[in-house]
């Protein structure tokens, strides 16, 4: 019999009745693909559809793996901190996140564990479970969320006592504990009289410690158009905007807590289908900024009226904008000892103003469990060699292009509640110095060279298939760019050997081009498909255009 028949056959013998039902629905070529492997780690955390089956959501997946995370914290921490400290658990506004959260609870309390709640075990957004976890005195957390993907989806994101998700490292560990249970000797019986819950207004640590130092007491002339994309921002978004003075506009169609995302074509704000339902209301309105926040609340993405065209900004551009503004805006003295932390796959143009500005630049992995972390390792390791609190170096901006980004590493997950302060004031600042937002890109580019990033994304089938295609694109590119006028290629960076030692290995491939620019290509670690990402350093636009052609002529 083939193996995954074997544990299809194990599932049918001790599954719940509903679940049983479900599967049985299911035509064997679905079944297959159900069973045919276990979830895996990806960018952040576990991440996949719901519904039975072994890389699927559902609740012996969700226990299983909060066992094995709840074995890893048992080898790391006395039993005191076990007891005393435990674990943070939030969910979002997706299907069954507070089931899977209750899941969760029983399946850590019955190691010994202590569990908290947010207050009445509510949706909560991630950064404020990141800022919780690690300043409040957590052994880890967890959040039960699919982030910024579709309504079918649901995950978990793992959190280490400094709030930043788990490294590459423990979740191996994780995943070893993981491969010695079984799918229904963890499943927990529900019994959470013993969770613990947090006050009511409890965010308001939060708010006190990390978002309002950040406000400038700056008058707004303008309205904001906010989207939570159905999500878990709201909130905190309103208190912030109440703080700050902004007259606050809501697509009220997309402004309520819901499983189904029934009024948004996409919850990620970093696609323009997110703001199909806002354009109108900001025209009807004449509203010139929409911002919208994704349903977890750590990414944040925006659409600004340039004359008579409503522009989407990419998330390198975003990004470049927040560091081009913080560096107009920070004093002297304390740039000169600040850095920044960017992704692999991010625009080098945020190097390249850094580096004008003699601001350390750190490059690493893409996720923010590298990101954070590596802000973190920063500060530690100045720490340990001596150096004074007050010379410790501090970190202007960590971000990635995919929307995500912090200013205060007091969080250390993506934070669209920091986003939302910095782009409000950034956007403020520009207008009284520019006409509008490409004037100020178009002025970056001038200072600094031309760039444009243009991102796409191919579906694929498995990994098997990304493997072949990279394989093809490495063997092929030469050939094809020989076409391309203004354009050779320097070399090709296998990113599982990189060429810096210190960076860790992932799986993809880095083009690199003579003259600045670069291409790279990875399988995403949560979706399946496979993410192009070119970085077009002082090129035409026609060689730009070709540039994607050649790329996407591989599909």
């Amino acid at each position: 019999m083939n193996e995954w028949k074997t544990t299809l056959k194990l599932w049918e013998d001790n599954i719940d009745k509903d679940s049983l039902l479900e599967l049985k629905k299911l035509e064997q070529k679905e079944q297959k693909e159900r069973f045919n492997e276990d979830l895996n780690f990806g960018t952040a955390g576990i991440r996949a559809l719901m519904g039975i089956g072994t890389n699927r959501i559902n609740k012996y997946t969700i226990n299983r793996f909060i066992k094995a995370y709840g074995l890893f914290l048992k080898e790391n921490f006395s039993s005191l901190e076990l007891k005393e400290k435990g674990v943070l658990i939030f969910h979002d506004n997706r299907k069954d996140g507070k089931i899977f959260s209750e899941y969760a609870a029983s399946a850590l309390l019955s190691l010994g564990i202590k569990v908290t709640f947010s207050y009445l075990n509510q949706l909560q957004p991630t950064p404020l479970l990141s800022y919780m976890v690690r300043n409040k005195d957590y052994i880890g957390g967890l959040n039960i969320t699919a982030s910024h993907n579709f309504k079918d989806f649901n995950g978990i994101k793992f959190y280490t006592s400094k709030g930043s998700q788990i490294d590459l490292n423990d979740s191996k560990e994780i995943k070893h504990h993981f491969d010695q249970l079984g799918y229904f000797d963890t499943e927990a019986k529900i019994n959470l009289k013993t969770v613990k819950y947090l006050p009511k207004n409890f965010e308001n640590y939060y708010l006190e410690e990390v978002i309002f130092p950040m406000i400038k007491k700056t008058k707004f002339h303008e309205k904001i158009l906010f989207s939570p994309q159905h999500g878990t921002s709201l909130g905190m978004v309103k208190k912030i905007a109440k703080e700050m003075n902004i007259d606050l506009s809501l697509v009220k169609t997309q402004s309520f807590p819901s499983e189904t995302f029934e009024n948004t074509l996409n919850p990620n704000p970093g696609t323009i289908e997110a703001f199909n339902e806002a354009v109108p209301i900001a025209i009807n309105q004449d509203i010139s900024t929409i911002i919208s926040i994704d349903p977890d609340g750590d990414r944040l993405g925006l659409m600004i009226k340039d004359d008579n065209n409503w522009i989407h900004l990419n998330g390198n551009e975003l990004a470049i904008l927040m560091l081009f503004y913080l560096i107009k805006t920070t004093r002297a003295s304390k740039l000169k000892n600040s850095f920044i932390v960017k992704s692999i796959v991010t625009s080098d143009q945020g190097t390249r103003i850094a580096n004008f500005h003699n601001i350390k630049v750190y490059e690493t992995l893409t996720g923010f469990k590298h990101l954070a972390n590596k802000s973190l390792e920063i500060q530690e390791d100045e720490v340990r060699r001596g150096i004074k609190p007050k010379k410790i170096s501090n970190s202007l901006l960590i971000y990635e292009e995919s929307y995500g980004s912090i200013i205060n590493n007091m969080v250390a997950d993506k934070d669209a509640f920091q986003a939302f302060v910095l782009v409000v004031q950034m956007l403020n600042y520009f207008k009284s110095k520019y006409s509008k937002i490409s004037e100020v890109l178009n002025t970056i580019n001038q200072k600094y060279g031309h760039t444009k990033s243009i991102q796409f994304t191919k579906e694929i089938s498995s990994i098997t298939e990304s493997e072949e295609y990279l394989l093809n694109i490495t063997k092929s590119i030469g050939h094809k760019l020989e076409d391309v006028k203004h354009v050779t290629l320097d070399y090709i960076e296998d990113l599982e050997k990189p060429r810096i030692k210190k960076q860790l290995p992932t799986k993809g491939i880095k083009i690199w081009l003579k003259g600045g620019s670069w291409v790279a290509i990875r399988p995403s670690g949560t979706e399946p498909i496979i993410k192009f990402y070119l970085d077009l350093f002082n090129l035409d636009n026609e060689t730009e255009n070709k540039l994607k052609e050649v790329f996407e002529s591989f599909f």
